[in-house]
């Protein structure tokens, strides 16, 4: 004789709990591409990579040669970004005195990098790129902040803010801001 269950203790009738699972579906299967990523990822250095980048924006702020107070494209890949999209960032960037950058137009995404003197001390990297902008910020190589925005609009409007906190005439009057 069966006894009766509360529905929700009832095992649905679509579920089939007698039939095994095969002994090769039970490993979970990676992926070769993920495979690849793990081997490539392990023993990765953050310290390294962070470095190695604020090496990358030194090299690129050296080879577009900015003027003191403009900012350079670069054109890394060849690809041009909309000149209305350039005429944007430029606005959302006004540089203070003893400021230059250079803006690297991929294309499909845009990055500034901008420097104070003495040249290369503080470096402010600002990412256009509309899946995920951020603003990172070196003082004399090391690593110091990163946020990331909604979107890039958001980018746009708090950037001039970032621009004089970092490198506005208050914040190189103090020389361990943020050391």
């Amino acid at each position: 004789m069966a006894t009766e269950k509360p529905e929700t203790e009832s095992p649905k009738w679509w579920i089939d709990e007698s039939r095994s699972i095969p002994e090769e579906r039970q490993q979970p299967v990676i992926p070769p591409a993920i495979t690849r990523f793990y081997v490539t990822a392990r023993g990765f250095e953050q310290e390294r990579a962070r470095s190695g980048l604020v090496e990358v924006n030194r090299k690129l702020l050296a080879e577009a040669d900015p003027p003191d107070g403009q900012l350079s494209v670069l054109n890394p890949i060849g690809e041009r970004s909309p000149s209305e999209l350039l005429d944007k960032i430029r606005r959302s960037l006004p540089l203070p005195p003893g400021a230059r950058g250079v803006i690297v137009d991929c294309g499909r995404m845009a990055r500034v990098i901008l420097t104070g003197t003495p040249f290369g001390d503080r470096i402010l990297e600002f990412n256009f790129n509309r899946g995920e902008p951020s603003f990172d910020v070196w003082v004399r190589g090391d690593w110091k902040q990163e946020i990331a925005f909604r979107n890039v609009n958001d980018l746009h409007r708090r950037a001039r803010g970032l621009i004089e906190r970092y490198l506005g005439a208050k914040a190189l009057d103090e020389p361990e801001f943020l050391t």
